[in-house]
C-alpha cells in the first residue's frame, strides 16, 4: 500500500502528515521512509480519516513502531535504511490521513550567518552591489542544504537555496541601508544578522583649488576662488542634473554650512552652469563651473589608425576610426572592451560590426580611399579599465586609460563671510581653507584645501596661486 508524508518533521513542526488511499477493508500495512530518519523519535501516530478518530500505540507492541539499521554488504555496512510501519484496521475503503508527532533525538546546532559586501558601481542614477552569505556556516549541514532570505530596508529581495539566494546583486539607491540574511537549514533552525551598509557615489577626479583669495577688509569681506573640478570616469557632465553642494571653513570655523546651489545654463548652454545670487541676503554671490566632455584620443607615429571621441556618457559613447587603407596590408578586426568588435578590409571596407556604424567616406568600387573615417555608435562608456585590441592584418593593444581625459571643467567661485568671526584678519591662525563639495543629485563627492604653504599674506588678503 503506498502511502506519502508532507516531509520531514523539523525543530518549527514536529508533526507530519502522512496520506494513502485504501482500496479495501480489513487490516492494512503501511511501510514507507521514516521522515524522521535517525534524528527524530516517532511519540504518536493519530489516525484523522476516516471516522472515527483513533490514536495507534506507538512502539515494539504496538500498531505502529519504527525500524533504524546499517544495510551490510559482505560484511561492510554500505547504508542505512530508517522505515516507518503503521498497522490498521478499516471498515470502508478510501482515503486515510494520519498526523504523526515526533520528538526530537539530535541537537541541532543552528547556522551562523554571516553578510559580506561589495558595491561594484559607484556612477549612475543608483548603484549595484553584490551581497554575498558565502561566509555562512553550520556544523550539521551543507551549505547547499540551507536557505537564504535576504531583506533589504525591510523588502525581500531574494528567498531560497544557497544556488539561487547564496550571492546576488541589487540595484541601491545611494545612501544608508540596512540589509538582513535569514539563513535556516533543514531542522528549520535559523540564525539572522542584519547590517547597515552605505552606498556612495565615485569621488571626483578632480577637484583642486587654485588662485583664490580671501579679501578680510573688502567691503563686504569675501573670498573668490578658482580651480578645476573633473567627474569620475564613465561619467559626464550630460548625465548629471545642474546642482551641487558646497560647504567652506576657514581658519578651521565654519563660514559656509553645507548649502544646495541649481544651477542654470548659461546662454543654454548645457557645458556652462551659473548661479546667481537673487538677494543680498545671500553668501554665495556666483558660482560658475565650464565643463568639458570626457575626451578620449589615439594617435601613435606609424600606426594607420586613429581613434577619438568627444562624447562619452554612462551609457553611450561615439567613437571616431580614422583609417588610411594604404598602410593596411591584410583584413584586421578591432575589439573594444569585449563589448563591441568591428572589422575592415584590406581595402578598408567595414566587413562586419557589432554596433551601429556611420562611413563617413568610403570607396562603394573596392579601391582604397586616401582615408576612411568611420563612427560607431557603443552602448557603453569607455572607461579608464577598457581595452582595445587590434587583431588579423594590425596588431595592437591599446589601454584606454592611458589616452582618456575625465569630464573636467573649470570652476569660479564668489562669496561673501563674516570677517567679526576673524578679529586678527590676515593675522588669523591657522592659516586655512577647506572646501568640500558634491555634484548632481546622486552627489558624487570631492574635498580640497589649502594650507599656511599654500596661502600667502599679500596685499591685506590671503592670496593663493
Amino acid at each position: 500500500m503506498t502511502a506519502v508524508t508532507d516531509g520531514p518533521p523539523t525543530a518549527m513542526d514536529l508533526n507530519v502528515e502522512l496520506t494513502a488511499n485504501v482500496a479495501q477493508t480489513g487490516w492494512t500495512y503501511f511501510r514507507l521512509d521514516d521522515p524522521g530518519t535517525d534524528r527524530y523519535q516517532l511519540i504518536q501516530a493519530a489516525r484523522n480519516q476516516p471516522a472515527p478518530a483513533k490514536t495507534l500505540t506507538v512502539g515494539d507492541v504496538g500498531n505502529a513502531w519504527t525500524t533504524h539499521r546499517l544495510l551490510p554488504f559482505d560484511g561492510a555496512p554500505t547504508g542505512r535504511e530508517d522505515r516507518i510501519h503503521l498497522l490498521d484496521h478499516f471498515n470502508v475503503p478510501g482515503p486515510v490521513s494520519y498526523t504523526l508527532t515526533y520528538v526530537r533525538l539530535i541537537l541541532n546546532e543552528p547556522p551562523v550567518a554571516d553578510i559580506a559586501v561589495d558595491q561594484l558601481t559607484a556612477v549612475g542614477a543608483d548603484a549595484s552591489v553584490q551581497l554575498d552569505g558565502g561566509l555562512t556556516s553550520d556544523p550539521d549541514h551543507a551549505l547547499t542544504d540551507l536557505t537564504f532570505a535576504w531583506t533589504v530596508d525591510g523588502n525581500v529581495v531574494c528567498d531560497g537555496p544557497q544556488a539561487e539566494c547564496g550571492l546576488i546583486e541589487v540595484v541601491l539607491s545611494y545612501g544608508s541601508h540596512e540589509v538582513t540574511l535569514r539563513v535556516t537549514d533543514p531542522d528549520g533552525d535559523f540564525d539572522e544578522v542584519t547590517k547597515t551598509i552605505t552606498v556612495d557615489p565615485a569621488q571626483l577626479a578632480v577637484f583642486a583649488l587654485g588662485d583664490s583669495k580671501v579679501e578680510f577688509n573688502h567691503t563686504p569681506p569675501r573670498i573668490k576662488l578658482k580651480g578645476e573640478i573633473g567627474l569620475p570616469f564613465g561619467l559626464d557632465y550630460t548625465d548629471l542634473d545642474p546642482q551641487a553642494s558646497v560647504s567652506l571653513a576657514l581658519a578651521g570655523v565654519e563660514i559656509l554650512p553645507t548649502t544646495l546651489v541649481t544651477f542654470a545654463m548659461e546662454d543654454g548652454e548645457a557645458d556652462e552652469w551659473e548661479y546667481e545670487a537673487s538677494s543680498d541676503l545671500e553668501d554665495i554671490r556666483k558660482f560658475k563651473i565650464d565643463w568639458k566632455g570626457m575626451r578620449f584620443k589615439f594617435k601613435e607615429h606609424g600606426f594607420p589608425v586613429k581613434l577619438k571621441s568627444d562624447l562619452i556618457t554612462a551609457s553611450e559613447t561615439v567613437l571616431e576610426i580614422e583609417l588610411k587603407p594604404e598602410h593596411v596590408e591584410d583584413a584586421f578586426t578591432i575589439d573594444i572592451g569585449g563589448q563591441a568588435q568591428i572589422s575592415f578590409t584590406a581595402d578598408g571596407l567595414v566587413s562586419a560590426a557589432t554596433v551601429p556604424f556611420e562611413v563617413e567616406e568610403q570607396d562603394h568600387g573596392g579601391h582604397a580611399h586616401e582615408k576612411v573615417e568611420v563612427t560607431l555608435t557603443l552602448p557603453f562608456a569607455l572607461l579608464d579599465t577598457t581595452v582595445i585590441t587590434f587583431s588579423g592584418g594590425l596588431t595592437k593593444v591599446i589601454n584606454v586609460g592611458d589616452d582618456l581625459k575625465g569630464s573636467v571643467g573649470r570652476f569660479h567661485m564668489r562669496l561673501n563671510f563674516d570677517s567679526a568671526l576673524f578679529p586678527d584678519g590676515t593675522e588669523t591662525t591657522p592659516r586655512t581653507l577647506d572646501m568640500s563639495v558634491s555634484v548632481g543629485a546622486q552627489g558624487y563627492p570631492g574635498a580640497t584645501s589649502l594650507g599656511p604653504d599654500d596661502l600667502e599674506v599679500k596685499n591685506n588678503k590671503w592670496h593663493a596661486k
